[in-house]
């Protein structure tokens, strides 16, 4: 998919539970040093971009425009708030709010 192997794809919130994904994971302490989330992605269907969110256990790492390019994959370093991540279970979501 999208000529990449192993893909995710969130679609339009019109698609219902298509318009999410989730990753779950544990975490044996919170790390003290800032902390950040690499995403590789990039948005396809949107020549405008998707309004998206980006969210680690209900708090919000991106909420608002896509900064993915179109049809091209790239590279984004989230900054992840103080306080968001935990020590044990840790849950992700990646959101199209369009």
């Amino acid at each position: 998919m999208f000529d990449r192997d192993n893909v995710n794809a969130v679609c339009s919130r019109a698609t219902g539970p298509g318009s999410e994904m989730r990753a779950s994971f544990e975490l044996p302490s919170v790390p003290q040093d800032e902390t950040f989330l690499y995403l590789l992605a990039r948005h396809d269907y949107f020549p405008d971009g998707a309004e998206l969110q980006i969210a680690l256990n209900g708090e919000d790492v991106l909420r608002g425009p896509s900064r993915f390019a179109s049809k091209a994959w790239q590279w984004t370093r989230l900054a992840i708030p103080s306080g968001a991540l935990k020590a044990g279970p840790n849950e992700l979501v990646v959101a199209n709010l369009a």
